[in-house]
This record gives structure tokens, sequence and C-alpha cells, in this order.
């Protein structure tokens, strides 16, 4: 069959793509407002005069403090760098560090919302990173970003991450 044709293989393999990834200020704010908005019940469930133990109220809000305090370092903390699809291998290309990570299988996408995708990439040398990808980082990259994520092409295993692929 023709490599041109339409119901080629290759004519279904997502092209190589290099997607930055930043820390989501949606989810930032997305986060604060779920924050304030507990606190917000917490508030109004002690002024209501529900607690009715002594230490309910102070525990209620030591919890809320503690969780919180847990989910904004874990924002804080999210992976920045790069997502790779060498057009053979998943790499994610941590910031600061010289070295990519292979992907031990695609990404899992969890939850898309067009312009916001939240996807799980398990790694073979590290623990699985939660990335948030966005529309906005780049604008330029997203549509063939979208393609490599949904697409089943099959991994095959490479050394590093192709240079060509690195520059677009």
């Amino acid at each position: 069959m023709d490599a041109s044709h339409p119901a080629s293989s290759s004519y279904h393999h997502p092209p190589a793509v290099r997607f930055p990834v930043e820390r989501s200020v949606r989810a930032g704010l997305a986060l604060a407002a779920l924050i304030v908005a507990c606190a917000l019940v917490l508030a109004g469930w002690g002024m209501a005069g529900a607690p009715t133990q002594p230490l309910a109220q102070p525990l209620g809000w030591t919890l809320w403090g503690v969780t919180a305090g847990l989910a904004a370092v874990a924002w804080w903390r999210s992976p920045c760098g790069a997502l790779q699809w060498d057009g053979a291998q998943w790499w994610f290309l941590p910031e600061g560090r010289a070295l990519p990570l292979a992907a031990r299988t695609a990404p899992e996408v969890h939850l898309d919302l067009q312009r916001f995708v939240l996807v799980c990439l398990p790694l073979c040398d590290a623990p699985r990173v939660w990335l948030c990808l966005e529309r906005e980082a780049s604008a330029q990259s997203w549509p063939a970003l979208r393609r490599a994520l949904y697409s089943r092409a099959r991994m095959a295993g490479s050394a590093a991450p192709a240079g060509s692929a690195s520059e677009s």
C-alpha cells in the first residue's frame, strides 16, 4: 500500500511534539476558590451553632488549615518542564534537570476540557507525574499535542528524545 494513501499506517501516526508544562494558574485559582469556599462553610457551621462538642470547631479549623496548606504546597510543587512525543516514545523533560525521563506508557488523560488537559504520565525510573497542560502554554503546538495524546500509536524504545522534535 502506498505511504501517501489515507489507510496507510504511517498516516495515522501523530507528529512529534514538544509541549511546555507550566504551573497552572487556572488550577491554582480553582484551588484557592475551593479553599475559601470550605472556610466559608466551616465558618457558617460554627455560626449556626452546629458543633456540639467544644473541640469540634477548633479541630475543624485545624483540619482545614492542614489540608489547605498541603493542597497549596502540592500546587506550588507541580512539575514544570516539557512533555515530548518523539514519534516512538513519550518523555518528560523536568525543568532544571539535564536528562529527560522516559515514560513507561503513554500519558493517561483524566480530564479534558478542550483548552485544559490533566494527564498522568507513568515514568520508567521515577514516580508518575500529574501534568496540567493548557492551550495557552503553546497554542501552536496544542493540536499536535492532542493528536499525540489520543493517538493509538504504539510506543517503541528509543535512547533519547529526537533532536528534530525538540526544535519544534
